[in-house]
């Protein structure tokens, strides 16, 4: 039996052969238990690079390349230079889930000593509500439609703006939109698992205010290629056909770029996540929240939840119930 393990291990690739050793001694570089983690769990390609981001990180600030040299007393040294830099604590807590996510995988096949993890995670700081008004999303809307615009074309940017406000879509769905995802016969939009951030698929209504923008994009797309033309597959948004700057559809970096220059231009802060956060706001207040869970496609009512931002009014309305009470 020794035998046979002695030669199975000679005819190992000299890249296998090494992670043997190292798994038989106890020891292994961060960087290999990433790509093992990697390797063994189905993960989208931004989760990948974020685990590859953090274990980076965490190598350049504490000069430790060994898995078996992380301990409670490393993870906590850790904490303080990245407090230094004023990183929020969701920031921090994040780096920390995905180091511990890593060392737990490590454990399943390698003698790693078990860590006290309580009291690593930082309590999160009460923040501003990820929300704007109504008043100031038409504004940002007016200023796309006027003569000042900056932004070519601009009836193409105030559908973006209006589509992702309307629906609550995430900026990797929009940019992932073909038009096979649309359908104008029952006004529906599909959402793809490739696009999806908890791997699902999902259908949503396409809300009024939407359907004319959307077909209005159709036709515009159509007139450009041709009224005969296959776009099944083209991307919704391919703001490459009416601005040749651009070379190809939107990605989430472009999205992100346009509401960054928007917010420039109308001094509102303006994003993706933010309008997603307001329409959340809004249609909470129907009382529907399973329907709104499935609209912006969580897995949990917990995480709806966090998208809820009462505001002083709602509070104001709850409290007046008060005033019927014979005091």
């Amino acid at each position: 039996m020794l035998k046979s393990n002695m030669i199975l291990v000679f005819r190992m690739p000299i890249n296998k052969l090494k992670l043997f050793i190292n798994e038989w001694r106890g020891t292994m570089k961060i960087t290999s238990a990433v790509q093992k983690l990697i390797k063994e769990k189905d993960l989208k390609q931004a989760t990948k690079h974020h685990y590859n981001y953090v274990a980076d990180l965490f190598m350049r600030d504490m000069n430790i390349t060994e898995i078996e040299d992380v301990n409670r007393e490393i993870l906590l040294e850790w904490r303080c230079k990245v407090q230094k830099r004023d990183v929020s604590s969701e920031t921090w807590n994040n780096y920390l889930r995905h180091i511990l996510v890593v060392l737990r995988h490590c454990r399943t096949y390698m003698e790693l000593a078990e860590i006290n993890t309580y009291g690593l995670s930082l309590k999160s700081r009460p923040t501003r509500p990820k929300t704007a008004t109504i008043a100031q999303i038409k504004k940002a809307i007016e200023y796309l439609l006027s003569d000042q615009t900056t932004f070519q074309p601009n009836w193409f940017w105030a559908c973006v703006l209006k589509t992702i406000f309307f629906t609550g879509m995430r900026r990797k769905q929009l940019a992932g939109l073909v038009w096979k995802h649309i359908c104008f016969h029952t006004n529906t939009i599909e959402f793809c698992f490739e696009h999806s951030k908890n791997g699902n698929d999902w259908v949503i209504p396409i809300p009024r205010p939407v359907i004319c923008e959307l077909k209005s994009l159709r036709d515009k797309t159509l007139e450009v290629l041709g009224s005969d033309a296959d776009i099944s597959e083209l991307p919704v948004f391919n703001i490459a056909l009416f601005n040749s700057r651009y070379t190809s559809g939107l990605t989430p970096d472009n999205i992100s770029g346009f509401f960054k220059r928007l917010s420039q231009k109308t001094s509102i802060p303006l994003c993706a996540h933010r309008l997603r956060h307001t329409v959340a706001t809004h249609l909470s207040r129907a009382g529907m929240y399973k329907e709104l869970q499935n609209l912006l496609g969580h897995s949990t009512m917990q995480m709806t939840m966090r998208y809820i931002h009462p505001d002083v009014d709602n509070i104001r309305q709850l409290m007046d119930t008060l005033d019927d009470l014979d005091i």
